[in-house]
């Protein structure tokens, strides 16, 4: 990466052994969830203490007072103002936004072999792309919700659920016939949660920076900030996690030297991420205009991950990417406007969020209907 000096051998082993280092505190919870609770009393032991806090619960298990202290914790350099400028910075992108975490971050993410080897293995590969397509989308919304990271709010119940959803992924692929740790590295593990937090922070200021928004210095500091204090409480190690985005390209550089390409599975995936669109559209109307939201999408992707990687991903090429380079310099018009008059800034994430609220409510009502069939 341009402007990264060849990092130590070091740097590269802590990097190495982070593959083979899952998340403690969440695995031995649930472990003794799995082999000494009912599953309704564990479920009912984690929500009280999102609910209520771990200190007000009467005699919890050990393994969940563990978790939840460490998840209560608020660490020394959290900015709780920081958190806010994140949220604003991210919504007021609209469907750039999205256009970015969907067909760059996603898409790009199904190229690796440790990421979707536990999707392979958990079966319905093309099926359920849909559904993930709207959950992960939902959970950036709860993430980026108003004070959505404080304890018990939408953002902090969403980021619990996905920690314990990848503990369970861990507890059951450990022992599976057909995982290879020496292959991939643990299920899950902190090489690859940490790469997710890259993909949400980093890979989003270097694309859209790219396509014409502007971030000052504040901006792009908040949104690494924000996904920093997200990754600790997925339970990524926290001195993995950047703290500005120069390391953030640094750790990106590091993470991507300790990746391998994934096989024929990731044009499954790729291609079945590309056809959202036309697998949710009712109606002929509907199909038409995911015909041309699928051109845009690939687009998008073909402009950052290029033309071998669309073609591993099973997605076609799409001569629209010379039209999405073609709308940068009106984003970035818009962009020195939005700038420099007082209170633009405010009224572009008010509607970009509206936009982007409403996208997420679609997507979730279409992909039950589509998950029912």
């Amino acid at each position: 990466m341009k402007g990264i000096s060849e990092p130590s051998d070091e740097q590269a082993m802590t990097i190495a052994q982070a593959l083979y280092q899952e998340d403690p505190l969440a695995d031995e919870w649930v472990s003794f969830a799995a082999e000494q609770l009912d599953r309704e009393l564990s479920e009912r032991w984690v929500h009280r203490a999102i609910e209520e806090g771990i200190q007000n619960l009467y005699r919890p298990p050990a393994p969940l007072i563990a978790l939840f202290e460490q998840l209560e914790h608020i660490p020394l350099w959290l900015d709780e103002s920081l958190l806010g400028v994140a949220r604003q910075t991210v919504r007021r992108s609209g469907p750039l936004g999205n256009w970015l975490l969907v067909n760059v971050a996603l898409m790009g993410g199904y190229r690796y072999e440790g990421v979707i080897q536990p999707l392979l293995l958990t079966g319905r590969l093309a099926d359920y792309a849909p559904q993930r397509l709207a959950d992960t989308t939902q959970f950036v919304q709860d993430v980026l919700s108003e004070e959505g990271l404080k304890r018990g709010a939408r953002g902090y119940r969403a980021i619990i659920r996905v920690r314990l959803l990848h503990a369970h992924i861990r507890y059951h692929l450990r022992h599976h016939p057909q995982w290879s740790t020496e292959q991939w590295g643990a299920p899950v593990n902190q090489a690859d949660m940490l790469a997710t937090q890259l993909l949400f922070s980093l890979s989003y200021l270097i694309t859209g920076r790219a396509l014409g928004l502007r971030f000052n210095e504040r901006e792009s500091l908040s949104v690494i900030h924000l996904w920093r204090y997200v990754g600790v409480l997925l339970g990524v190690t926290e001195s993995l996690l950047p703290s500005d985005e120069r390391e953030a390209r640094r750790l990106f550089y590091l993470i991507g030297m300790t990746q391998s390409v994934a096989g024929p599975e990731a044009a499954v995936l790729g291609r079945a991420l590309h056809e959202v669109p036309q697998a949710l559209a009712e109606g002929w109307v509907e199909r038409v205009q995911a015909q041309a939201a699928m051109k845009i999408r690939a687009g998008v992707s073909r402009l950052f991950l290029g033309d071998e990687a669309l073609c591993h991903l099973g997605v076609p090429l799409s001569a629209v990417s010379y039209a999405v380079i073609g709308v940068v310099p009106l984003i970035y018009t818009l962009e020195q406007v939005r700038s420099k008059l007082p209170g633009f800034t405010t009224v572009a994430a008010h509607l970009g969020g509206r936009w982007q609220d409403k996208y997420t409510q679609n997507l979730l009502k279409r992909s039950g209907k589509y998950q029912n069939r």
